[in-house]
């Protein structure tokens, strides 16, 4: 899949993804979202909490720029060559929410970052440098 190239792209991309994902998992059945049953050995709600956590981070990271504090970057306690703990973390820290009250929870997450796609000009989206935690190579 081709990079966006502008911010109408992008959403495009995004709410297609997300369209795509929820229809694969709408119709799972709650007997089965527990079970390992993914690649990798996961489940589907540990994809599900992946999703959450992952959109949560970039989140956070946003924000805390925004108040002028430094992101912890990728998340506090793991480091960038640890990022299988922190998945593991993701799935841990929703055990225990259903699979109803994940899907809920995914949908807000897709809709803040929507949001905040939404607030951002191409500049801010697409320019190299605009937000440190990005660092030098990537944009937002």
């Amino acid at each position: 899949m081709p990079i966006p190239q502008n911010k109408e792209e992008l959403l495009e991309v995004v709410h297609k993804e997300y369209r795509k994902l929820r229809e694969e998992l709408d119709p799972i059945s709650v007997s089965l979202v527990r079970k390992k049953t993914v690649e990798g050995n996961v489940s589907v709600a540990d994809i599900v909490a992946y999703q959450i956590g992952w959109g949560n981070l970039l989140l956070g990271w946003h924000e805390a720029e925004k108040n002028g504090l430094q992101p912890i970057m990728p998340a506090e306690n793991y480091k960038w060559n640890e990022l299988g703990k922190l998945a593991i973390h993701f799935y841990q820290m929703h055990q225990k929410t259903s699979y109803q009250q994940l899907l809920e929870e995914f949908d807000r997450v897709y809709q803040k970052v929507i949001e905040l796609i939404e607030t951002q000009t191409h500049h801010e989206l697409y320019t190299i440098g605009t937000y440190q935690w990005c660092g030098e190579k990537w944009p937002l």
